[in-house]
């Protein structure tokens, strides 16, 4: 089964503020474990959902949505 790593938003679409209300709206978090929120590239906002270390890292895929938005997707590694 595939989980949420992260959500991407193009910046041309939205604001900070946009972004952060479109992920809460969506049912996910725009905070990670008390740290910063997202991280900024020049075109995205990001927010973490999962730390990639918990992914088998062959598996990770984008899903794009409408609007500007991706999520990450992969596949949790399997609990020892």
């Amino acid at each position: 089964m595939m989980s949420v790593q992260a959500i991407r938003l193009k910046k041309k679409n939205f604001t900070l503020v946009e972004a952060r209300n479109k992920v809460n709206a969506m049912g996910y978090t725009s905070t990670y474990r008390g740290k910063s929120p997202y991280t900024e590239t020049d075109n995205e906002w990001r927010f973490r959902q999962v730390a990639p270390a918990k992914f088998d890292p062959e598996s990770f895929r984008t899903k794009r949505l409408k609007g500007g938005i991706n999520l990450i997707l992969g596949k949790l590694k399997k609990s020892k």
